[in-house]
């Protein structure tokens, strides 16, 4: 299920550790710090309450160097087997929370830049650059208990967004109750609030997301069922407004006096709205992953309904071949926010973003890559429609192929589409794509 619309703060990927001290012999004075390097063993120490502690951490490529491995190691744990796991990492996760913060530290607490490492840059063209700092502090007196705070500007909007979020993150669940302002993506497949979206608005001129301005509260929840299954919850009450087009073009179309604009914003009926959304998904026999989500919203004296899924499938064919499948369907007459769309980088490339509109949707992206190496050849192939909910299958079919080129194990890809239908494609496209944790 996807996270509530409330962007919170998370531990940057890259928050430094603790620093290391040196062993402390008896007599003699405190710790002196000193740096730690990649492959050199750690010690730390120090007292407490209950007495005096000595942490010793192995140096981080100690295993890798150990020649002794002759197969890799897997456990099929049985059902029995798998639950005495689950209820050993519990308690020990719970004698790490009561333990001192000198021997169990929490990297990300304090101040940080945006709240996710990926989302230090924002940009699109209702906030255009936007620019974000958020705090993370434990609560006091509650066990797996986070206070994370959050603020962003819109440079180009110049509104104020900002959350509030109370987050426990027990053993087996994470339970979040969050407040909010912020934008919000309209579809949950063509978002826009990304990092690789980001990239894209600014350095080629499309902005690939609807959005609206979403003001009020969740509470969410996430668990995981087993090993590889996964189950999401949010209760959401916001008020919805839209939001208007602040940017005209991309950065480089501004310096180079090109012709490309940003499209206009769809506007959302203005009021007050309660959201159930809920979702599974996990790992898949076929080497890949799905998911399925449904949604209930209530609000502008409508009740609107949808549900979609995604699948993905990975084969060991040249340098390696993904097929990811799509499709969602919604109330013909629900609210314009559960409108689905046809064309884009998550959907059809080659083709515009939302080229097609309509109740439902499918979408089919192949991708093939050549070979195996620090930049990668690949090419790909898409197709797909959004139509109104009885004629989907009918009318004209969305389709594209190009070629691209991936770097650093796919996370970041330069590609170049061509519509092969000309329902809506006009000429080649440039896209920068960047997949990255959200």
């Amino acid at each position: 299920a996807p996270p509530p619309r409330a962007a919170v703060a998370a531990a940057p990927a890259d928050a430094p550790p603790p620093p290391a001290a040196e062993g402390r012999r008896r007599g003699r004075g405190p710790d002196r710090p000193r740096p730690a390097a990649a492959d050199t063993a750690r010690v730390l120490t120090g007292d407490y309450a209950g007495g005096r502690f000595e942490l010793v951490i192995p140096a981080g490529d100690s295993l890798a160097r150990y020649g002794g491995w002759e197969d890799t190691l897997r456990i099929d744990a049985a059902p029995v087997d798998q639950a005495r796991i689950d209820e050993a990492r519990a308690q020990v996760a719970s004698l790490a929370e009561r333990l001192p913060a000198a021997m169990t530290p929490r990297p990300g607490l304090g101040f940080s830049l945006g709240e996710r490492l990926t989302e230090r840059l924002r940009y699109n063209r209702v906030m255009g650059t936007a620019p974000g700092l958020s705090y993370r502090a434990r609560m006091p007196g509650v066990p797996f208990g986070t206070v994370i705070a959050g603020a962003r500007y819109g440079v180009a909007d110049e509104r104020l967004y900002g959350s509030l979020a109370l987050q426990l993150d027990r053993p087996g669940a994470r339970w979040t109750l969050s407040g909010f302002r912020a934008l919000a993506d309209q579809d949950p497949i063509q978002r826009g609030l990304t990092f690789g979206s980001s990239l894209r608005a600014m350095f080629t001129g499309r902005d690939e997301g609807d959005y609206y301005l979403s003001q009020g509260a969740t509470l969410a929840m996430q668990a995981s069922i087993r090993p590889g299954l996964e189950f999401g919850a949010a209760l959401e009450v916001d008020h919805q407004s839209s939001v208007t087009t602040a940017v005209s073009r991309g950065t480089p179309y501004r310096w180079l006096g090109g012709d490309i604009a940003f499209q206009p914003v769809t506007p959302v009926p203005e009021g007050w709205y309660g959201t159930l959304t809920a979702g599974v998904g996990g790992l898949a026999p076929w080497r890949g992953g799905w998911g399925v989500t449904g949604e209930v919203r209530r609000g502008a004296g409508r009740t609107a309904m949808r549900l979609w899924a995604a699948t993905s499938a990975n084969a060991e064919v040249l340098g390696g071949a993904t097929l990811r499948l799509k499709a969602g369907v919604a109330d013909p007459d629900g609210l314009p926010q559960f409108t689905w769309r046809a064309g884009g980088q998550a959907t059809v490339r080659g083709q515009p973003y939302g080229a097609q509109l309509g109740a439902a949707f499918w979408s089919a992206q192949a991708d093939l890559a050549l070979v195996q190496w620090v930049v990668t050849p690949v090419l790909f192939a898409d197709a797909g429609q959004a139509r109104p909910l009885g004629s989907i299958g009918g009318g004209p079919v969305l389709a594209g192929a190009g070629a691209g080129l991936s770097a650093f194990g796919g996370l970041v890809r330069l590609d170049v589409s061509h519509p092969l239908t000309q329902v809506a494609g006009r000429g080649l496209r440039v896209d920068l794509a960047i997949f990255a944790v959200r």
